[in-house]
């Protein structure tokens, strides 16, 4: 059996048990052995991982105990058909790898600056910013004290930061796993009123600096339909290497 070029950086970044697939929430590594006759599955405390599928009528039980499965399309789509495709919300996305390690100077001049979110109000601030990054990118509407009360246990290993503008949070980004082989990208997002100015990009090139001091290899998944975010990561180096596809039960 082969894996995908991402199931295999999922599969190494969850045995190490950080960010989304940390301790300190409630992942479990479920690992059939490779039998044929087996699935391969990944849990973490909202999505379901399927990284090999043999027969997928075996997951139906296990799929409504989670907000929403997350992986390679051809998987996705064989476990969706199990159920009403009316009750998910589905999102393609690009798994894509950075091919080079950024070498410019990443300097970042007032009124902007960034902080690494390490408080009370960081994290409350780091919530709201995530609850309108999911309501725009899949229309679900979480309040801030849900967020912040389901990853209040384990947000420094998501090693989350925010983008100020004369001291007023208007973007963040985070990371889903990081350790010394690779880590992922996760969660860009700028307010409305501050886009089209470049400061994604920045933030995007701060943040890989910071993760490539303790990681080699740098991949995130984004959104198939966001053009504008392609063309960023692209020029960044980033390059596609498997369709993935994220279903969200509705």
């Amino acid at each position: 059996m082969q894996f995908h070029i991402s199931n295999k950086i999922i599969v190494e970044s969850a045995k190490q048990k950080n960010g989304v697939f940390s301790k300190t929430h409630y992942s479990k590594l479920q690992i059939n052995r490779l039998s044929k006759e087996q699935n391969f599955l990944l849990y973490d405390g909202h999505f379901l991982y399927p990284i090999f599928i043999h027969n997928s009528t075996k997951l139906k039980k296990q799929v409504k105990q989670f907000d929403g499965i997350i992986g390679i399309k051809k998987y996705v789509e064989d476990i969706l058909k199990l159920y009403n495709q009316n009750n998910f919300f589905v999102i393609q996305k690009d798994f894509c790898i950075l091919t080079k390690k950024l070498k410019d100077k990443i300097d970042v001049f007032s009124p902007l600056s960034i902080k690494i979110v390490n408080s009370k109000k960081d994290l409350n601030e780091f919530s709201l910013l995530k609850s309108q990054f999911l309501f725009e990118e899949s229309n679900i509407e979480i309040d801030v004290e849900t967020i912040v009360n389901d990853i209040k246990s384990y947000y420094r290993s998501l090693k989350p930061v925010l983008l100020k503008y004369d001291n007023k949070t208007i973007g963040m980004i985070s990371s889903n796993f990081h350790y010394s082989k690779s880590a992922m990208l996760n969660m860009l997002y700028i307010k409305k009123e501050f886009r089209k100015k470049g400061y994604g990009e920045l933030l995007s090139k701060w943040y890989i600096k910071y993760l490539q001091r303790s990681s080699k290899n740098i991949c995130l998944f984004v959104s198939s339909e966001n053009i504008q975010a392609k063309k960023i990561y692209s020029k960044m180096g980033f390059r596609k290497v498997d369709n993935w596809l994220m279903a969200l039960s509705k």
